[in-house]
């Protein structure tokens, strides 16, 4: 009655257990003797917390976006992170908690009643975002959208083509440019190494630039509707009922359905076990006719223990953990700089009617693909590191009605997939299968090098035709080897990047043996016999690394 229409600060209701917004205004009655306004009493009407939330989540802020509300005196009224909520935490505490200068900055500005945009650095995903706030004049509260900057819809494989373009311009370039300073047109010795040794490492740094490109820029093909935010959730929903209507079909029964994996382990090369909880809600009583439970299809395993049912807020809960076990189709080519897709599919068990289970996105803080929902925390595949994890919406035909008779009122509506983006710890890989090769690549430009005519050389270094030949067979079949354990551990169908390097030192071990037969027995090879094989000591290096650089660029492209 005194400050007159207003919102009242938030505060915790102990009648519904929820934080509440009030707003009341003042009404007036004429006073019959002197006919003025007289303040009367007032209206007032309480709105939960939860309501605005909701709407806050509705708006497409993006893949990975989020919103957050502080109030007038900047407590937080809706973040993501509840504790922010319910510990009544301000957006001033939360900045010096996280020392981060931005949030002070709009702590200041939004009580000042102003907006604006800045670059930051979200510390609550840790990726770079614009950050846009901006006063709400009706209750003096304001609103923070985060637009991750990550989220920009780009092609990776026209970016990556144009990258790998622009590299191998590069590098050639280089390679041109050396030839042409250091003239090796007039055949002088140490101008020629030059030139080697720096068209070596333009190769090296090539492939580099080139591995590096593929582990930024390389995409998965996504088959079915990604699901990133309430908003585009909805959009599907009401996709899929007009596609009931239009088809005078039986209407979807849409089941929230959610997924927490605590371990995921690779048993065989393209077997996953893995161990988690799933859940389900069912809408009391409406879905009462409707049978509980999901199936996980391409699962030759598949364990579900005893389920846990909750009902609360007019929902059934149903809850089981499960372990199960796996068959994935990994795609080897780019071994050991491969990028991988785990899918779960879920199905319901209820093939009678057009039941679509849906991601429970309410259950999960945060659904943004790169901060893992789904996934515990402290989850860890042994040789994989985990990118992200999202759900999607894939339309299967299974070629198949089930045994049940489909009528005109059915429909095949899409199945749940749950995914994970795994990425190869190529560093392990590179260690354990590339050292054997780096080895013998060196080793045979040392047995190169001391292929001369020096008789005392020769006999001081035991480097005859049949010492280099014997040499080379030993490392031939060390190579041999170690090629047959890494196909038989990845168990690939195909041939992968890591392959070629085996056979490009295949070649190079029968060239210098050639190389080294030519040079003993024949003199009339000038190539071979130039200042005592100088052209094959020149090149190794350079038709090595180029076999390389160019077998990369085919394959990354």
């Amino acid at each position: 009655m005194e400050k007159g229409t207003t919102w009242i600060e938030p505060y915790f209701s102990q009648n519904n257990n929820t934080m509440v917004a009030t707003y009341s205004a003042v009404f007036n009655v004429n006073d019959p003797e002197t006919g003025r306004a007289v303040k009367t009493g007032a209206v007032s009407i309480s709105i939960s917390i939860d309501q605005i939330n909701e709407i806050i989540k509705s708006v497409d802020l993006g893949p990975s976006g989020f919103g957050g509300l502080i109030s007038k005196e900047g407590f937080y009224l809706y973040h993501p992170k509840a504790e922010y909520v319910t510990g009544r935490k301000t957006i001033l505490d939360i900045a010096k908690l996280k020392n981060d200068n931005d949030r002070l900055v709009i702590s200041e500005r939004a009580a000042k009643g102003l907006g604006g945009i800045m670059d930051h650095v979200s510390t609550t995903t840790g990726r770079k975002s614009w950050l846009v706030y901006q006063p709400i004049p009706s209750t003096g509260w304001s609103l923070q959208n985060t637009f991750i900057k990550g989220d920009i819809p780009v092609n990776l494989n026209i970016l990556r083509h144009q990258i790998v373009t622009l590299i191998l311009s590069s590098v050639v370039l280089l390679i041109a440019l050396s030839c042409l300073v250091f003239r090796v047109y007039k055949g002088e010795t140490f101008n020629l190494w030059i030139v080697s040794i720096f068209v070596s490492v333009a190769l090296i740094c090539g492939i580099g630039f080139l591995w590096n490109t593929s582990l930024k820029y390389s995409s998965l093909e996504n088959k079915g509707e990604k699901i990133t935010d309430q908003s585009s959730l909805n959009d599907i929903k009401d996709k899929y009922i007009n596609i009931s209507i239009d088809r005078r079909t039986e209407e979807p029964v849409f089941i929230p359905t959610g997924i927490f994996i605590d371990s995921i382990k690779f048993v065989e090369a393209n077997d996953v076990l893995i161990t988690g909880y799933i859940w389900q809600k069912y809408s009391t009583p409406d879905h009462d006719d409707i049978p509980r439970g999901a199936v996980f299809t391409r699962a030759h395993v598949n364990k579900f223990g005893k389920p846990y049912i909750l009902r609360e807020n007019g929902f059934e809960i149903s809850r089981w953990h499960f372990e199960a076990m796996f068959r994935q189709r990994l795609n080897h080519k780019k071994y050991p700089l491969e990028r991988a897709k785990i899918e779960i599919n879920m199905l319901h068990n209820d093939m009678n009617h057009n039941v679509v289970l849906t991601p429970d996105i309410s259950s999960y803080k945060f659904i943004s693909p790169s901060l893992l929902p789904g996934l515990d925390s402290d989850l860890t595949i042994p040789g994989w590191s985990i990118n992200s994890s999202y759900f999607d919406l894939q339309l299967k035909d299974y070629s198949s009605t089930f045994g049940i008779k489909r009528t005109l009122s059915k429909e095949n509506f899409p199945s749940l997939y749950f995914n994970i983006i795994i990425t190869r710890n190529f560093i392990n890989a590179f260690i354990s299968n590339l050292t054997p090769i780096i080895v013998v690549a060196f080793l045979l430009f040392g047995l190169l090098a001391i292929i001369i005519r020096d008789e005392q050389v020769i006999k001081f270094m035991q480097a005859g035709t049949g010492r280099v030949l014997s040499i080379c067979v030993a490392m031939f079949f060390v190579i041999v080897f170690s090629h047959i354990d890494i196909r038989r551990d990845i168990g690939a169908q195909e041939i992968f990047y890591l392959e070629y390097f085996y056979f490009i030192i295949y070649f190079a071990i029968l060239g210098v043996s050639v190389n080294s037969i030519l040079f003993s027995l024949s003199e009339n090879v000038t190539l071979v016999q130039y200042k005592e094989n100088l052209i094959a000591k020149l090149l190794y290096w350079p038709m090595l690394l180029g076999a390389l650089f160019i077998v990369t660029v085919i394959i990354f492209y």
